[in-house]
């Protein structure tokens, strides 16, 4: 199989920057007029996942028992108690292509699914949503994108590492978020101490004593 040069691949690279950096003053842009909707759009996300994670939490014989009542008992208190009426949860979910979930089991993998789809579909209009950038146009409380990250199904994670490392060379997340994500998504240490240090030695900061803040 032939093998490219070197050369060439540094020619495609110089004929590209250009278009990438073009391209990022544009979702900047797009950003700063839409950040309402962004921020909005990112608490029904979590909203969402938080449903989701307490059920995952429930020990096994609630878990059982609570499992097939999502149509019959979850749905409804789940749509009712929507943080931002203005986004449509069934709509979100695809309740009406893809029918409503019995099981809280099938809730929580179609809440996953969603959230990483409209997450990458998200970073491609504007760019990786760091808390610095999304700060720069608004004050609304919204949780750190890497939590979603970090519960994407398996088969998303190759694309969310490839769109990562692009995020970060263009400067849309710094050091520290890129280590996280670089954790989340299995490429660091999977030793949760040796991840630390090499956070701090990384960016001078102490992530545990971050976290035990919050």
């Amino acid at each position: 199989m032939p093998t490219v040069k070197p050369y060439l691949l540094f020619i495609c690279f110089v004929l590209l920057l250009p278009l990438i950096l073009f391209s990022q003053p544009k979702r900047d842009s797009l950003l700063s007029k839409n950040v309402k909707n962004v921020v909005d759009t990112l608490n029904v996300m979590d909203y969402l996942r938080n449903h989701a994670l307490h059920f995952g939490v429930l020990p096994k014989e609630k878990s059982i028992t609570i499992n097939p009542t999502f149509f019959t008992k979850g749905k409804d208190s789940v749509i009712e108690n929507n943080p931002v009426p203005a986004i449509d949860i069934e709509k979100y979910l695809e309740f009406d292509t893809k029918g409503i979930p019995v099981t809280w089991n099938e809730f929580s993998e179609r809440v996953s699914r969603k959230n990483i789809e409209c997450l990458l579909g998200m970073i491609k209009n504007y760019g990786y949503l760091s808390n610095k950038r999304v700060r720069l146009y608004s004050n609304d409380d919204f949780n750190a994108v890497s939590v979603y990250i970090n519960a994407a199904p398996k088969e998303y994670k190759k694309d969310l590492w490839e769109v990562v490392k692009k995020e970060y060379k263009i400067g849309n997340m710094d050091e520290g978020e890129y280590l996280i994500n670089e954790y989340m998504l299995g490429k660091g240490p999977r030793d949760f101490e040796l991840f630390l240090r090499k956070y701090k030695r990384r960016t001078g900061k102490d992530l545990q004593i971050i976290l035990d803040k919050q």
